[in-house]
């Protein structure tokens, strides 16, 4: 008796060109999005040295996801995704390109960077 040995792939999906794109795009911007947190929350304690300022930092970076979650779930189930994705995408590079021109400029305050990374 035989038996079939069936090869199991985690990356299987990823043969789909499209699935491929969206796959990849996603990570490129994931890292984006780490290494802005990061520096972000080393510049803020470059500022004034104050670990709750990192803390406050990095709670307004995450809020949004906790309390939008469930909006942005039905968002995604009832709107275009790839228009969703393009102005989710164009969002937060806007954003980053304002909080780079106020902190380019020297007129980032802890509050001014704490609003806009809630928005």
């Amino acid at each position: 008796m035989r038996r079939k040995i069936y090869q199991i792939s985690i990356f299987k999906s990823l043969r789909y060109k499209n699935f491929f794109l969206l796959w990849l795009g996603l990570f490129i911007s994931n890292i984006g999005t780490w290494s802005q947190m990061f520096v972000e929350q080393w510049y803020i304690y470059s500022l004034n040295k104050s670990p709750l300022d990192v803390g406050l930092l990095t709670t307004m970076q995450l809020l949004p996801n906790t309390l939008f979650m469930i909006i942005g779930g039905t968002l995604a189930d009832r709107i275009n995704r790839k228009r969703l994705l393009l102005f989710t995408q164009t969002s937060m590079a806007v954003l980053t390109l304002i909080i780079a021109t106020f902190i380019f400029l020297d007129k980032m305050s802890i509050g001014l960077l704490l609003v806009l990374n809630f928005l």
